[in-house]
């Protein structure tokens, strides 16, 4: 891909099934690598320009990592656009967007927050480094690395793209964002929920799994009715709702 796309690199991450006599390599996750060399990053104080890529990296839809190569050693850091979907969310479409290549993961919900800055025209995020792959090393060892950062990151683009701002990160860390986006359908977000939550009680009663209490179910079942005037009219909600009425 040329660079005034968005990228140079659009990767696929194959995983190797069957055994050694008929192995086959099923691709898992794609995602698009931007490279730029080790002086170019040394000589911006570890940061970059993506205004450019802007309209490109807003419609996306797979993980997008920056590539810092250095000739000499032989060797490659991938930093993640991780917190790409959080950035667009919080700030739209600034007119000049930089990125600032760190070395460490945010460990808690403010310090997430906190990788996106500034406002509407001109705005920053953070790019943590993930991994180093080197010339004479294995790729294959850094494939399950890959793959949680691809899968969890593609997740939080589709949260993005259907207006669903509850970004997930490891450590169990999430980045709540509202918005014009979220308030259009955060009711029938939640409308769901309770039918999933419904679901799921009337599933452990039936199967007599340990978990289910009436009590619980009460509780949902009144939280239901002190919404229901609020809440989108769905036929499989109140069909959960009305199923689980008659069991407790």
């Amino acid at each position: 891909m040329a660079d005034d796309v968005g990228g140079d690199f659009f990767c696929t991450l194959f995983e190797q099934t069957g055994d050694s006599g008929s192995p086959a390599l099923i691709p898992r996750t794609g995602f698009v690598v931007q490279v730029k060399s080790r002086g170019e990053i040394k000589s911006r104080g570890d940061r970059i320009s993506l205004s450019k890529q802007l309209a490109f990296l807003h419609e996306l839809g797979t993980p997008y990592f920056v590539g810092v190569v250095d000739t000499k050693a032989l060797t490659l850091d991938l930093y993640s656009g991780r917190f790409l979907p959080l950035f667009f969310a919080l700030k739209g479409k600034p007119r000049q967007v930089g990125a600032r290549l760190i070395r460490r993961m945010p460990s808690t919900a403010d310090g997430v927050r906190r990788t996106v800055r500034g406002g509407e025209k001109r705005a920053s995020l953070d790019m943590p480094f993930l991994l180093t792959l080197t010339a004479s090393g294995k790729v294959a060892r850094h494939s399950a690395t890959m793959f949680r950062e691809c899968s969890l990151t593609t997740l939080n683009v589709h949260l993005r793209s259907t207006g669903q701002f509850v970004f997930q990160y490891p450590r169990n860390l999430r980045a709540i964002v509202a918005g014009s986006g979220s308030a259009q359908i955060f009711r029938d977000s939640f409308a769901d929920r309770i039918a999933e939550y419904a679901r799921n009680l009337l599933w452990l009663r039936a199967n007599r799994q340990t978990g289910f209490a009436n009590d619980e179910a009460e509780g949902l079942l009144l939280a239901y009715q002190n919404l229901r005037a609020w809440l989108p009219r769905r036929r499989h909600l109140a069909r959960a709702i009305n199923e689980l009425s008659g069991v407790v």
